[in-house]
């Protein structure tokens, strides 16, 4: 199919969707942009601005958020690049016109010129968001993994930042450990995903068992997980994560019987960190964990 071809196959299908269908780039991890567009754009016209305006000058979109907002669509984009995982974020628009919630969905892949994009849909869910405002109903699905229950990737997020302003304010000391499990694409390769999904499940639990009152644990990519640790030394951090490297990790069903792992990078906040900085130290660390051979901390 010709590109020609192609694109107006593209805009067709996208008209006839209940939403935005899009791709953007990021360049160099500080630009981004809107190559695609299409759709229905009732909800850019609420917000008095045109999808000429977004493709032109991405911050267009971006001015309408609140900076914390702002700082969260940042950094899960980076997680999402960084773990290559679907990125899926709710955000509050406004403008003075009007208030808009939408909900993206999209798939990251790399190009042959190394930059990162996504495609996607962005679906406008303004009437549930208000309707869940006024009865007072909370979006836990907004906060938690489906799968394993733990906080999800958008709320650990939220509450790093939290303590990053605490941190600043008042110099609370804390750390974030960033933990992947080792070969499990190779668990779900011998055994199945469902089989994978039920190792994700009993890990989680793990970390929960291990964890202290006040520690955050959260899944932020397919086999991936983060832990808050507030009020916490390095030392004290070491000995938390210490822990979950030692626990057995034992998963037997009727069909399976098998040993598994993870690595740990642990990171203590410093003066000048943001979240991107804070957790880019520890996610370094991870991989230097799995350099050394897997199955051990590294901070």
């Amino acid at each position: 199919m010709k590109n020609s071809t192609l694109s107006n196959f593209t805009e067709a299908v996208a008209d006839e969707l209940p939403g935005i269908v899009f791709r953007f780039t990021l360049h160099d991890e500080t630009e981004w942009k809107f190559e695609f567009l299409e759709g229905d754009y009732s909800s850019l016209t609420r917000l008095g601005i045109t999808p000429q305006q977004i493709m032109k000058d991405s911050t267009a979109v971006l001015k309408l958020l609140p900076l914390e907002a702002q700082v969260c669509l940042n950094t899960s984009l980076y997680l999402s690049a960084e773990t290559m995982t679907p990125f899926k974020w709710l955000g509050e628009f406004r403008s003075k016109q009007d208030i808009c919630w939408l909900q993206f969905n999209a798939t990251p892949y790399k190009r042959d010129d190394g930059c990162i994009c996504w495609s996607g849909l962005a679906l406008d869910v303004t009437a549930e968001k208000k309707q869940q405002l006024e009865t007072g109903q909370l979006n836990l699905q907004g906060e938690t993994d489906f799968l394993t229950g733990l906080k999800n990737r958008r709320k650990f997020i939220s509450v790093v930042e939290t303590e990053l302003q605490k941190f600043k304010h008042h110099s609370t000391q804390c750390c974030i450990a960033i933990i992947n499990m080792d070969w499990f694409k190779k668990i779900n390769e011998l055994y199945g995903r469902p089989t994978g999904d039920k190792v994700l499940q009993q890990f989680s639990q793990l970390l929960s068992e291990n964890l202290r009152e006040g520690d955050v644990a959260a899944r932020i990519g397919r086999d991936k997980f983060a832990i808050l640790l507030p009020n916490t030394s390095k030392e004290q951090g070491f000995s938390v994560c210490s822990k979950i490297i030692a626990a057995k990790k034992h998963f037997v069903d009727q069909a399976h019987d098998f040993t598994y792992s993870c690595s740990i990078g642990l990171s203590q906040v410093k003066k000048d960190d943001d979240l991107a900085s804070f957790y880019k130290r520890a996610d370094d660390l991870m991989y230097q964990a799995k350099e050394a051979g897997r199955n051990r901390l590294e901070m």
